[in-house]
C-alpha cells in the first residue's frame, strides 16, 4: 500500500481521481477524510491535510501574561503541538502498514514543511517506510502523472527554513506584543494584536453561515453548532467555555474590513457562557434581525466610516452592515447517498437497503497459503480478534474457506495486506454472493464488497428507489422547491397539493418525480386540490432525514444542498418554490409566504448567492382554511419574502412563475426605479449636505451607477478622497440597513454563544444575515514623508488651437513655471489670434508586450482591478487546486521550453467566453512568448485548463480571466503607435501639441486592463497657421508622494527583501487586522501605528526597519541551501531581540505614556474653552455620557450630553460662542447643537423643539444638567 499526503482536501480529491482514472469518493479513517483507490493491483490512500497540522507554541507555564518574565519568554523552549489530531491519528494508522509514503504538498517552503510534519507522524508508526516527494506546478493529469512517475527526495533543509520562520515569528511576536500591551494597559480583548477571542453573546437560535472542510455551505443554529464540540478540550477564560475547533476545518462567512468584501475564513474557536438576562433584538428595515447581548459588538456606518458599536448602544436609525451578496461554492453534481446515510442513526441505516450488492465473503486457502500462515503465526492470536483454534483449522486445512474480514485483520497483524496475500497466490477469492444489504451492513463490509451496475437504494417494499449516486438535476431541484411550497407527509408517503386549476404544475411535478425515482405517480383530483402521493417510506427518509426539508410547515427548511449547487440549479429550486407558493403584486414585487422562520431566513441567504437582495416581514393570516368552521379560526403567523426593484427582479427573472412573467417583463420595460436597499445612504455619507436636492430624486440611498454619474457631473464639490471612499462603499459587498426596532427579549436557552474567526474576527449571522463583530514601518515612513512635504505652487499654460474647424490642445513647452511673473509674462500673448506651426515630427513607437506573471506581478495586477493581495492569492490557490491554473507562488517570468504553449491554447479554446481571443493567437502561426528574469523555480503563473464560468464564483472568474488574458498577451505581438509632436509659435511663446495614432493593437487587444488611447490631431504642416481659441493660466501645487497601494507595497517589500512571495500578502492582512493601517486603495497608518513605530525606532533602533527583517530572510535562505542550521538562525534572532528588549524595559514608563496617548487620540472631541486642552467623551459610573477635559485635575470643565440618540462630533465650531458642536440623531429626529447649555443659540430651544415635534421631526431630548452632587463623581471618573 502507498500513502499519499496532499495539502488540502480539494487537491487530494483531484490527485486521487487523476491517478485512479476515475472519480474517487471521499471515505474516512477514524474522523479524518481519505480517498481510497486501487491501481494496477496496488492499494493507494490519499490523506488530505488542512495546511499545517502542527502548531508552534511555548509551554503552558508561559501562558499567563502578568506573571511571565519577558526575558525568560525570549529564551523559552518551543513545542510542536498537533492541532489536527484526527488527521495525525489517520496518518499513523494508514502509515503503519504502508510500503511507501509520497508527499504531494505544494512545492515551496511552507508546502515542504507541511509535508514533513505529516511525514513525522507516519514515520513514528513506520520508521522504515520509503519516502518520496511528488513535485508538480499544476494539478493536471499530465503534471500529476509525470510527478508520480519521477518522484524526488524530500528537502528537509527547505522545511527547516520554513519552521525557523515560524519559531522566530512566535518568539518576536509574543515578546513584543506582550511588552507593548502591558506597558500601554491594553490587556484582555483589547491587547494590541490579532486573533483574540471575543465575549460570546449571540442567542442559541440565531443563524450562522458555515462551510465544512469538504467545502459545503450550510445555515445552522449557532448554539446547536457550538454544542457539537463540547467534547473537545475546554479552556476557561473569564467565565467562558472556549473550545478549540481549528482541527475541524470549518469556515465562517465573514466581512473583510480591508476589502469591504465577504469571504469564508477559518473558525478557530467556539465559545459559550451562561446568560439569563434579556438580550437585545436588533431589527433592520429589510426584515433581518439578530439577538445579542448588550455588550456584543456590531458594525455600523457613521459619517462614511465603518465603526464598531456594542449592542446596548444601538439606536433606531443607526445603519448596520449586512451582506448584499454571498459567494457560490464549487457545484455539487451528485449526492453520494450511501455516504449521506452513514451519518444517520443506526436504526435508519438498518431500514434502507442496497440492491445488487456483491460481498467477497470467503477466501479459499491454497497449500502455500496454509504453510505461510503456519510459519507466520503470531503469538496470542486472540489479541487480533481470532481464536487460536480457528487459526489452527486454517493451517491444517480443516477450514479451506475462511472469512475475508477475519483473514484481513489477522494478515494486518502479521504485517501484510490482503492484496499481497492474493497476488502471491496464497489464497483465491470465492465467487461473490449477490445480496440485498441494509446500508448499515454495507458500511460494515465496505472494504470487501462491490456494487453491480444496477444497484439502487430503497426501503423494504422496493416500490420507490433511487440510484446510489443521485444526480443533481433540474427535476430534483424543482421537486424540492415544489415540496417546500406545497408538500407535506403523512403515513407512508410524501404528498403535493396544487390548486384545482394548476394542471401544468401538477404535470411537471409528476415528471420531476418520475425523473428522480423512476416511477410515475398518479394525480388525484379532489374538490379543492390536485393531490399527488409519491416516494413511499424511502422518499420520506430521503426528504426528511438526508435532505432535512422539515417535518411540518413551521419547520420546513432549505437543504444544505441548495447552497452548494450551480446557480442554474438554485434557480430551478426557487422556480419550483415560487411556482407553488409565489405571487406578483401590482407594486412590482415578487413575493412568497411561509409559516417557517427557518425557511424564510434560508431563502434570503439563497437569494443573496444569486446577487438578489430580498426583504422579509412577519405576517398574520386570519382567513379561514378550507372546511374550517368560522368560530374555530386562529391567527396563523408567518413570514413574507419579497423581491423588488428592477436590479433584483432582472436577476430573479428565471424564478418568476410562468403565470406572472409577462407582467414582470412589462414592469422591467418601464421607467427606472429608485435604488433599493443595495445603495449607499445619502444622509449618513454627507451627500445630502453637498447636494440638498439629491434626496428628492433618490429616496434614502443612491446606487453605484447613479453615484458615478453624479461624481462625473458634479464631483468638483467633493475631495478626491471622499469620492474614493464613497465609490468603495457603493461597490462593496455590503448593504447598509437601518435599525427600525430595538427591543429586549428573553434568550432561547440559559447559554449564549460566539465564534472566533481567523484574521477578520467577525461573522455573518442572524435571520437573513447581519455582520457581527466578534508591513508597518514602510507605510509609516511614507506617511511621515507626506506630512513633512512642503507644497510648492507652480503654473501651467494650456492652449486650444483650431485648424480646419478641428480643435486640438497644446501646452507651453516650458511645462511648469515656478515663478508667477514668468508665467504671467508668457500669458501676455492671450490676445493673439493665430499661431504658426514651426516643426512637425513623427516617431514610430513599439510598446513591448508584458512579461509572464510571477507572484509579485500577479498581485500588483490583481490589486489594480479591485482585489486585495490576500483575496487575490486565495482565489489563485483555489484555481490551482481545481486544476485550472499553475502554482501561484513563483519568482519565474520565463516559460519553460518544455511547456507546450500551443497545447495550452487549444485547451483554452474550450472556454466559451475566451475562445475568440484564443483563436486569434493561434492564427498568428509562430508563437514567440515574452520573457523576463528566469529562476530555478516554478513556471510563471499561467492557465492550464479551460474553466466553465458558471461553475466559478464571480471573483474567482475575474482572477482566472486576468491570468488567461495575461497569458494571451505574452504570446501576442507588440503594440505599435505613431506619435506626433507639433511645435507652434504664438508671438514668441513656444507651445507643443502631441498626438498618438494606433497602428497595431497587438497585445493590448487581449489585455483590457492596460488601455491605449488615440489622440488625433488635424493634418498639420510646417508654416501652417492655426487659430487660437483659448489660453488658460492654471495655478497648481506639487503633491506629496502617493500613499502605497497594496500592489505597490508588495513590490517595495520585494525590493527590500521583506517576506517572501508566499507571505507578503499575509503581512499586509495582519496590519489591517491589528488596526495599524486603514484605507482601501491608499494605505494610511493610524495613530497607534505611528506611536508603535516611533517607540521601536527611539528605544530599539533597527527593530522596525526593513533591513533587520531582510537580514533574517537571508538567514532563512541559507538554511534552505544547507549552509546554516535552523538552531543557529533561531538562536541568533533570540540574541538580537534580547539586546533590544533590555532597552525597552529600561524605558517602559515613557513608552507606556506615549502609547496611551496614541490610543486615546480617537476619543478626543474638541478644544476646552477654559484651558485650551481637549475634551473627550466619558461615561460615568451611573452610565451617563458627558464631556470632560483632558487637563483634569487642573481643569475641571465638563459639559452634559444628551443621553438618547447617536452623538457625532463636528469639526465646525459654534458660530455664536466658538465652542465645539455635535450632531444628535435618533429614530425620528436629527439636529446639531453646541456643547454649552448657556450658548445664545439655545435661547429659543424649547420653541424650536415644539416646532420640530409639530413638523413631525420628533421632540428633542431634554438636555442633561450636571448637578453639583454629580460633578464630584464625574471628576473622579475623569481622573
Amino acid at each position: 500500500m502507498k500513502v499519499i499526503v496532499s495539502e488540502k482536501a480539494i487537491a487530494g480529491r483531484r490527485i486521487a481521481s487523476i491517478l485512479a482514472g476515475r472519480e474517487v469518493p471521499q471515505s474516512t479513517e477514524g474522523k479524518a477524510p481519505v480517498f481510497l483507490f486501487d491501481k494496477d493491483g496496488e492499494e493507494f490512500v490519499v490523506v488530505p491535510l488542512r495546511g499545517h497540522i502542527v502548531d508552534v507554541d511555548f509551554p503552558k507555564r508561559y501562558s499567563y501574561w502578568l506573571g511571565t518574565d519577558l526575558k525568560q519568554l525570549n529564551n523559552a523552549e518551543i513545542e510542536y503541538v498537533a492541532t489536527e489530531k484526527e488527521i495525525a491519528a489517520a496518518l499513523k494508522k494508514v502509515g503503519k502498514n504502508a510500503e511507501e509514503a509520497i508527499i504531494a504538498t505544494d512545492a515551496d517552503r511552507e508546502g515542504e514543511a507541511i509535508g514533513v510534519e505529516a511525514l513525522r507522524f507516519i514515520q513514528e508508526a513506520n520508521p522504515k517506510i520509503r519516502v518520496k516527494k511528488a513535485l508538480f506546478s499544476a494539478i493536471t493529469p499530465k503534471d500529476i502523472q509525470d510527478a508520480f512517475a519521477q518522484p524526488v527526495e524530500v528537502d528537509h533543509h527547505l522545511a527547516d527554513s520554513a519552521d525557523s520562520r515560524r519559531e522566530i515569528d512566535l518568539i518576536w511576536g509574543a515578546v513584543l506584543t506582550r511588552f507593548i500591551s502591558l506597558v500601554s494597559g491594553r490587556l484582555g480583548k483589547e491587547f494590541l494584536s490579532a486573533g483574540r477571542v471575543q465575549t460570546p453573546s449571540v442567542d442559541y437560535a440565531d443563524d450562522l453561515v458555515v462551510k465544512s472542510s469538504e467545502g459545503n455551505v450550510s445555515i445552522v443554529k449557532i448554539g446547536a453548532f457550538c454544542e457539537r464540540f463540547l467534547d473537545k478540550q475546554k479552556q476557561e477564560i473569564a467565565g467562558c467555555e472556549v473550545y478549540d475547533v481549528k482541527s475541524e476545518g470549518f469556515e465562517a462567512f465573514s466581512f473583510n474590513p480591508l476589502t469591504l468584501t465577504l469571504e469564508f475564513k477559518p473558525l478557530t474557536a467556539v465559545v459559550r457562557h451562561r446568560h439569563e438576562e434579556d438580550l437585545v433584538k436588533v431589527g433592520l428595515e429589510t426584515g433581518r434581525w439578530t439577538r445579542i447581548t448588550g455588550t456584543h459588538s456590531i458594525f455600523v456606518l457613521r459619517d462614511s466610516k465603518i465603526e464598531i458599536v456594542v449592542g446596548g448602544e444601538l439606536r433606531e436609525g443607526d445603519l448596520v452592515l449586512a451582506p448584499k451578496c454571498m459567494p457560490s461554492q464549487p457545484a455539487i453534481t451528485e449526492i453520494d447517498l450511501p455516504h449521506a446515510f452513514k451519518a444517520l442513526p443506526q436504526e435508519v441505516q438498518e431500514k434502507v437497503f442496497i440492491t445488487e450488492a456483491f460481498i467477497r465473503k470467503r477466501v479459499s486457502l491454497t497449500d502455500a497459503g496454509r504453510k505461510f500462515l503456519k510459519m507466520a503465526r503470531k503469538g496470542a492470536v486472540s489479541a487480533y480478534g481470532c481464536l487460536s483454534s480457528t487459526i489452527s483449522q486454517w493451517e491444517t486445512g480443516k477450514k479451506k474457506s475462511v472469512s475475508y474480514p477475519l483473514l484481513a485483520r489477522y494478515l494486518q497483524a502479521l504485517g501484510h495486506g490482503m492484496e499481497w496475500f492474493l497476488a502471491s497466490e496464497l489464497g483465491m477469492l470465492e465467487t461473490p454472493v449477490r445480496q440485498v444489504l441494509s446500508v448499515a451492513e454495507w458500511h460494515a463490509n465496505e472494504r470487501c464488497a462491490h456494487l453491480g451496475e444496477k444497484a439502487k437504494l430503497c426501503r423494504y417494499d422496493y416500490r420507490w428507489a433511487s440510484p446510489l449516486h443521485l444526480p443533481v438535476t433540474k427535476e430534483l431541484m424543482r421537486l424540492i422547491g415544489y415540496y417546500l411550497a406545497e408538500g407535506s407527509h403523512a403515513g407512508r408517503n410524501l404528498s403535493l397539493d396544487f390548486g384545482p386549476s394548476e394542471n401544468a404544475l401538477a404535470a411537471d411535478a409528476v415528471n420531476c418525480i418520475a425523473a428522480v425515482f423512476g416511477r410515475t405517480p398518479k394525480i388525484h383530483r379532489k374538490p379543492t386540490s390536485l393531490h399527488i402521493n409519491f416516494g413511499g417510506h424511502f422518499g420520506k427518509t430521503l426528504f426528511m432525514d438526508v435532505l432535512k426539508l422539515g417535518e411540518n410547515a413551521r419547520r420546513k427548511a432549505l437543504p444544505s444542498l441548495a447552497f452548494n449547487v450551480a446557480d442554474e440549479m438554485k434557480k430551478e429550486l426557487l422556480h419550483g418554490y415560487f411556482e407553488g407558493d409565489g405571487n406578483y403584486s401590482t407594486s412590482g414585487q415578487l413575493l412568497c409566504q411561509t409559516a417557517s422562520e427557518g425557511l424564510a431566513s434560508g431563502l434570503l441567504y439563497l437569494l443573496l448567492q444569486l446577487g438578489i437582495l430580498a426583504t422579509c416581514s412577519p405576517t398574520t393570516n386570519t382567513s379561514p382554511l378550507p372546511n374550517q368552521p368560522p368560530g374555530g379560526i386562529k391567527p396563523r403567523h408567518g413570514f413574507k419574502v419579497r423581491v423588488s426593484g428592477k436590479h433584483n427582479l432582472e436577476r430573479a427573472l428565471e424564478i418568476v412563475p410562468a403565470r406572472h412573467k409577462e407582467r414582470v417583463l412589462a414592469y422591467l420595460q418601464g421607467q427606472t426605479t429608485r435604488c433599493g436597499f443595495d445603495g449607499i445612504p445619502i444622509h449618513e455619507t454627507g451627500l445630502s449636505r453637498v447636494w440638498p436636492k439629491l434626496s428628492s430624486n433618490h429616496a434614502q440611498r443612491i446606487g453605484s451607477q447613479a453615484l458615478q454619474t453624479l461624481v462625473e457631473t458634479k464631483g468638483n464639490r467633493l475631495a478626491s478622497i471622499q469620492i474614493q471612499r464613497l465609490q468603495c462603499l457603493a461597490k462593496s459587498d455590503l448593504a447598509f440597513l437601518r435599525v427600525n426596532r430595538v427591543e429586549r427579549v428573553k434568550p432561547t436557552t440559559p447559554f449564549v454563544f460566539d465564534v472566533s474567526v481567523e484574521d477578520n474576527e467577525n461573522f455573518v449571522g442572524g435571520h437573513g444575515g447581519v455582520i457581527l463583530h466578534n508591513t508597518l514601518a514602510l507605510i509609516v515612513d511614507r506617511e511621515k514623508e507626506r506630512k513633512a512635504f512642503n507644497k510648492q505652487k507652480f503654473w501651467v499654460l494650456n492652449a486650444v488651437f483650431e485648424k480646419d474647424r478641428k480643435p486640438f490642445e497644446a501646452e507651453h513647452k516650458s511645462g511648469r513655471f515656478w515663478e508667477k511673473a514668468e508665467a504671467e509674462k508668457a500669458f501676455g500673448v492671450r490676445e493673439a489670434k493665430h499661431g504658426k506651426v514651426t516643426k512637425v515630427s513623427s516617431q514610430k513607437r513599439s510598446i513591448a508586450k508584458p512579461i509572464p506573471f510571477n507572484t509579485t506581478g500577479f498581485l500588483r495586477s490583481a490589486s489594480a482591478i479591485g482585489f486585495t493581495a490576500g483575496e487575490a492569492m486565495n482565489c489563485a490557490e483555489t484555481l490551482y487546486q481545481m486544476g485550472l491554473t499553475s502554482y501561484p507562488r513563483t519568482d519565474n517570468t520565463v516559460y519553460s521550453k518544455n511547456l507546450d504553449l500551443k497545447a495550452v491554447l487549444q485547451e483554452l479554446g474550450k472556454c466559451v467566453e475566451l475562445s475568440a481571443e484564443v483563436q486569434k493567437i493561434l492564427a498568428l502561426g509562430r508563437i514567440d512568448p515574452s520573457a523576463g528574469k528566469e529562476s530555478k523555480d516554478h513556471p510563471p503563473i499561467h492557465p492550464v485548463s479551460a474553466a466553465q464560468k458558471g461553475k466559478l464564483a464571480e471573483r474567482q472568474w475575474k482572477i482566472y480571466e486576468l491570468i488567461v488574458r495575461r497569458f494571451l498577451a505574452t504570446l501576442s505581438e507588440d503594440a505599435e503607435t505613431m506619435n506626433q509632436a507639433v511645435d507652434i509659435d504664438l508671438e514668441g511663446e513656444a507651445f507643443v501639441a502631441r498626438g498618438q495614432l494606433i497602428l497595431k493593437k497587438g497585445w493590448k487587444e487581449f489585455y483590457p486592463y492596460s488601455q491605449l488611447n488615440e489622440v488625433i490631431l488635424p493634418e498639420l504642416r510646417e508654416r501652417d497657421v492655426v487659430d487660437l481659441k483659448k489660453l488658460d493660466l492654471l495655478e497648481k501645487e506639487t503633491e506629496p508622494p502617493a500613499r502605497y497601494s497594496q500592489g505597490s507595497l508588495i513590490k517595495l517589500m520585494e525590493d527590500n527583501g521583506l517576506g517572501t512571495k508566499a507571505t507578503r500578502h499575509e503581512i499586509i492582512r495582519k496590519l489591517y487586522a491589528r488596526a495599524y493601517i486603514h484605507g482601501l486603495k491608499a494605505l494610511e497608518p493610524n495613530e497607534i501605528a505611528f506611536s508603535v513605530t516611533e517607540v521601536l525606532e527611539k528605544y530599539a533602533a533597527g527593530l522596525a526597519k526593513p533591513k533587520m527583517t531582510a537580514e533574517l530572510e537571508n538567514e532563512m535562505d541559507l538554511i534552505a541551501a544547507g549552509k546554516k542550521t535552523k538552531k543557529e538562525v533561531v538562536e541568533d534572532s533570540r540574541r538580537l531581540l534580547l539586546a533590544s528588549l533590555e532597552e525597552l524595559l529600561k524605558n517602559k514608563a515613557d513608552i507606556g505614556l506615549e502609547l496611551r496617548k496614541a490610543l486615546q487620540a480617537d476619543s478626543l472631541f474638541g478644544k476646552c474653552d477654559r484651558c485650551g486642552q481637549l475634551l473627550r467623551k466619558i461615561k460615568s459610573r451611573n452610565n451617563k455620557w458627558f464631556l470632560g477635559c483632558t487637563g483634569y485635575p487642573k481643569c475641571t470643565n465638563t459639559y452634559p450630553l444628551p443621553q438618547n440618540g447617536k452623538i457625532t462630533p463636528l469639526s465646525v465650531p459654534c458660530p455664536d460662542c466658538g465652542k465645539p458642536t455635535f450632531r444628535v440623531q435618533g429614530q425620528r429626529y436629527r439636529y446639531e447643537m453646541c456643547v454649552d447649555p448657556a450658548c445664545p443659540s439655545k435661547k429659543d430651544w424649547k420653541t424650536k423643539a415644539k416646532k420640530m415635534a409639530a413638523d413631525g421631526g420628533g421632540e428633542k431630548p431634554e438636555e442633561e444638567v450636571v448637578t453639583e452632587s454629580e460633578k464630584q463623581e464625574l471628576e473622579e471618573d475623569l481622573s
